[in-house]
Order: C-alpha cells, then structure tokens, then sequence
C-alpha cells in the first residue's frame, strides 16, 4: 500500500502555485507575473546559472532568459509568460497569436533588425542580439508558459504546434507540480536509444501499462550519463549506486570481458518515461522523461569503465507512464502513483534491500525533502546521494542535513511514551520504523516542523556527546545512549519546560545548532548522563544477581530493552536538570 498525504486537486494545486508564486515574490522582491516564470523555471530545470528578467515595456515579446550548466554543457532558454490569479481561465486568442509572433522574432531573419529597433528597449538590444545569434547556431531553447487553460479551438486553429516554441499551459503545469510534490522533477533530458533491430510490444492482456521490451546498447546510457552529472536519470529510483560491492564487481568484468554475453548476464534495467517514440527505419528509440527505477548498479557499474564496447547490450524494459487526464487529474495522479510506486519496489525486490529503500520517495519523505530544502539542508533518503551531489549543492549553499534513518529513529523517540515507537525501538529494531501497517504510518503523522525541531535537537545533542567523551563514563556509553538522552530532552522540554509548541523554539534551537558554545546544554546532557547511569545500575545488579554472575549487563542490550527504558522516562526528572533546562531556554 502507498502513502498519500497530497491531495491532486486542480484548484488545491493551483493555489499552491500562487503560494509558492508569493513567496519568490516576497523573496526576490519582484511582481506577481515576474515572479511566476522564476518559480516555474526553478521547478522545471536544473542547475540554472543565470536568469535575466527582461519583462516590461518593449520587451519584444522576451520576459525571462536562463542558462542551465551541466558540466561543460551550457543551454540558454528564452521564456514568454503570461499569469493570472484566477483559476480555471481560458486562454484568449491574442496569446496564440503572441506565440507566432515570439517565434517570428527568432525564426525571420529580415524582420529582425528593425524588430529590434522598434519594440526593444535600448538596454535589452545588445542581449538580445546575442541572444539570437545563438539561437541560429542551435543553442537556444523557446517556451511560452501560461497558467491559465488552453483553448484548444484557437490552438489547434492556429496550428500551433507547427511553431518552434514549447508550449505549456495550465494542465501542463499541474502535472509537473505533481511530479514535483513526488520528488521527479527537474524533467530529464530524451534518451536516445540506437541500434535497436527489435522490439516487443506485449499485448493488452499481457500488461495494464504500455510496456516495451528491447535490448538496447549500454555505451547509450554511458553516453547519456556523460551529461546527467546530477542522476537525474535515477530520481525515482529507491536507492543510488552502492558502490565496490562483489555484485557490482561482476557486472563490471562481464562488461569489460565478455561484452557480448552482457545481455544474458544481467538482470536488465527498468526505466518508466512519458512518452516512448520508435523510428523503425532508423532503428532508435526516443524516450521522453525517462527515469531508471531498477537497474541502476548495472549502469553505475559499467558508467567510468575505459573504452566502453559498443557492442555490449542490455536487457531493457520500458513503461510507458504518461501524462493525466486534465478532467480526472485526482483520480489518475493517485494511481498513477501507485503504479510507479508498485514498479519501483517490486522491480527491485530480486535484490537485498532494507524497509527504508521503500519509503524513500513516499509522500512524507518529498515533503521532509522540500522542507529541509527551504532551510538550506539537504535530507538525505538514499544512501550515497550527498556524496554525489554534495559539490553542487555546496555551490547553491546547501549544508549536508539529515539521513532518513537518524531522523526516523529520532521522531520515534519523540513519541517516548508510545508503545509501538520510543528510544529502545527506535535503537534495537530500526526496520520495524518503516512498516507501513502501524509504526511508519504514526511517524508520518508527524508536522514536518517538529521534524525539523526534532533534527536541530538531536545535532545539538550529538554535540555535546562529542566534547563529553573526554569523560570516561560517557565515552563508553555514548554510542548507545544518544536516543534515549533525545527522548528525555523531549520530555524535559515538553512536558516539564511546556515550551515544545511555543513559536520561538525553533528560533532558540537554531541559534544553538549554529554557533559552537554548547557548554550550557553540555551540563544538562552530563546530568542526564548521570541520571541514566542512575537506572542502569539498578537494572545491572538485578541481572548479575539474577544470573549469578559477576559480568555487567552489556549497554547494548540495556538501551534495547523497552522495559528498562521505560522505567527511566517514566521517573521523575530531577529538579537539578529541571532548572538548568530553564535556562537553556530562558
């Protein structure tokens, strides 16, 4: 079964959209309709290196010019826009003809000098005479974007679609903003398959989603992942490359070896896109939005091997996921959805993989990701994915944040006085944190601010441990008490202190994570200390008495054991710790 905490309601989402219009707004000091393409473009591309706002009087029909970068590969984009904040408005006839005529800019070469001189303001001229010099030589993308409907009647009139201009309108922006609330967007680049001398297209019956089944050659995908430094190819995928492993280390050699046993030697890949478009006669595929949701350790395998064959082939299966009904977007979002969702997690399911792979792109997990995202943290849900990102997302100022296993475990220890979660669950059965059926569905229930309050806790916490280590005591026992020290700082903070739901928590917990002196929170973690070894003790001679033995109860099974733990955050907390919490947070 697949979380869903997003409602894929047309007006919802187009208010979300106005929303989000506001804040860039707000943000970047602009008006609502320059602000509109800014959050459309940050949605749709990545890794934008300039934007140029050039909306206004004479703006010869140009209101934003972008560069994207990947590498050494730079692509410039020329946008027209058009916003409203009313929804469900139908596009008037003037916007079709305003596309011919942004696309006659660039496309009649007469017409251009005196265009320019016309309906250009001087200070744009110089740019966009640049602008369209690059535009001859291939590198300039055209879209119009538009929230308000299409009329298909002026559209299909116009014959629109015969123009160099990609079009986007309001079903289309709802769409992506649902890929984008599912953590699948920016949109990849086509993939462009050749060689491809056959393929299989299974009847109806055979499969509920178009799917296509060929056998496609390899140095196509390493070609591909030349220019997709970023993996957005695997957005979708539950997990990243895992690395040197002996699985991985076969594929390789098989690749390098025996390239033409590949094919049989390999469990495929699987790849979901948009939009699949054969050319028999020239034997290729093009594949539209494609994303890898299984076979990703194959491609990262064979991706930096020395002169790649090009002869090596590879099972491939591809699905056809397309675009919703506009009229039925609620009902289609939702299972289409659940289909990716169910192709994603049974396609790797021949493979070992842990609970957290299958969450870690549900809709709590997206909408943790966007959150951190604002407060310039990067929450981390596949292993491997800061080290792959970390040196472009440190360019945009993004810090390396959460891993979803920590954060998991401490939002159950948040809830210390459940039991089905808690400090000892969450340390000794951290799979049992993702099933669906009871404890995952609990910790989803969670606001994503706590969330956020929960994590500046635990770094604080985590801290202290660190300069506390130069204790014995607490060096020995600091690998094992970290969550049920974050639980009884909870208790502490909200139960005793009431602050929790108080609006400048944050704000405190914040200037605590990041500046260094820590020394008044490290009293209080030492107390704490203290006042766990208090229990443990306790707890100890019991077991040595009981067993009559003289070897201490280990502190591995100690901060396992639900009743032990239990005992302690049901006790009173010393008023010694009381009053250090208050000032902490005086």
């Amino acid at each position: 079964m697949i979380k869903s905490t997003i409602q894929f309601d047309k007006k919802n989402l187009f208010d979300l959209m106005l929303d989000r219009v506001k804040d860039i707004q707000q943000k970047l000091h602009l008006k609502d309709y320059e602000a509109f393409p800014s959050w459309f473009i940050n949605m749709y591309f990545y890794n934008i290196t300039k934007i140029y706002t050039t909306d206004g009087a004479r703006d010869g029909k140009i209101d934003t010019i972008f560069t994207t970068q990947n590498n050494e590969y730079v692509k410039h984009f020329v946008l027209n826009s058009k916003f409203t904040k009313e929804y469900g408005k139908l596009a008037p006839p003037s916007f079709y003809d305003e596309i011919i005529s942004f696309s006659e800019v660039f496309n009649n070469k007469s017409r251009r000098e005196n265009y320019i001189d016309k309906y250009v303001r001087k200070e744009l001229r110089h740019k966009y005479q640049d602008i369209l010099e690059l535009y001859d030589d291939g590198k300039v993308e055209l879209f119009f974007l538009t929230n308000f409907r299409k009329n298909d009647l002026q559209y299909n009139s116009y014959n629109i679609e015969s123009y160099n201009v990609n079009i986007i309108h309001l079903e289309d922006i709802i769409q992506y903003m649902i890929d984008d609330l599912e953590g699948a967007m920016p949109r990849t680049e086509t993939l462009h398959l050749t060689g491809i001398n056959n393929i299989l297209y299974p009847s109806k019956e055979d499969s509920k989603v178009p799917t296509i089944l060929v056998f496609a050659k390899v140095i196509d995908f390493i070609n591909y992942m030349k220019k997709d430094p970023y993996d957005l190819l695997f957005a979708r995928n539950i997990r990243l490359d895992l690395g040197n492993t002996e699985p991985n280390e076969n594929i390789k050699n098989t690749f390098k070896d025996f390239p033409e046993e590949f094919a049989f030697s390999n469990n495929g890949i699987t790849l979901i896109c948009e939009e699949i478009i054969p050319d028999l006669p020239g034997q290729e595929l093009k594949i539209l939005n494609p994303r890898v949701v299984n076979g990703s350790q194959t491609l990262h395998s064979v991706r930096y091997i020395d002169k790649p064959s090009i002869n090596a082939r590879v099972m491939l299966r591809i699905i056809k996921v397309g675009k919703m009904n506009p009229d039925t977007i609620d009902d289609d979002a939702i299972k289409r959805k659940e289909i990716i969702h169910k192709i994603s997690i049974r396609s790797n399911l021949q493979n070992p993989i842990k609970k957290w792979n299958l969450v870690a792109n549900d809709d709590f997990q997206n909408s943790l990701k966007r959150y951190f995202r604002s407060k310039n943290l990067f929450y981390e849900t596949r292993k491997g994915e800061w080290k792959a990102r970390k040196l472009e997302l440190k360019q945009v100022n993004i810090k390396n944040g959460p891993f979803i296993t920590r954060l998991t475990q401490l939002i159950a220890s948040f809830y210390y006085n459940d039991k089905d979660l808690g400090p000892a669950l969450a340390y000794g059965k951290l799979n049992e944190l993702f099933d669906e059926d009871n404890k995952y569905d609990k910790i989803t229930k969670i606001q994503v601010n706590d969330v956020y309050k929960i994590f500046l806790l635990g770094e604080i916490i985590k801290e202290t441990l660190k300069y506390l280590k130069k204790y014995q005591y607490i060096n020995e026992i600091k690998d094992y008490i970290f969550l049920s020290l974050f639980a009884l700082f909870i208790k502490l903070i909200k139960d005793h202190l009431k602050l929790w739901e108080k609006e400048n928590i944050t704000e405190i917990l914040e200037n605590y994570y990041e500046k260094s002196d820590l020394n008044i929170w490290n009293n209080s973690t030492k107390e704490f200390v203290k006042h766990v070894f208090y229990f443990y003790d306790i707890e100890n001679l019991k077991y040595k008495k009981e067993r009559k033995i003289k070897t201490d109860l280990n502190f591995n099974n100690f901060f396992k054991n639900q009743k032990y733990i239990s005992n302690i955050l049901s006790a009173n907390i010393p008023n010694s710790i009381i009053k250090k919490g208050k000032r902490i947070f005086k």
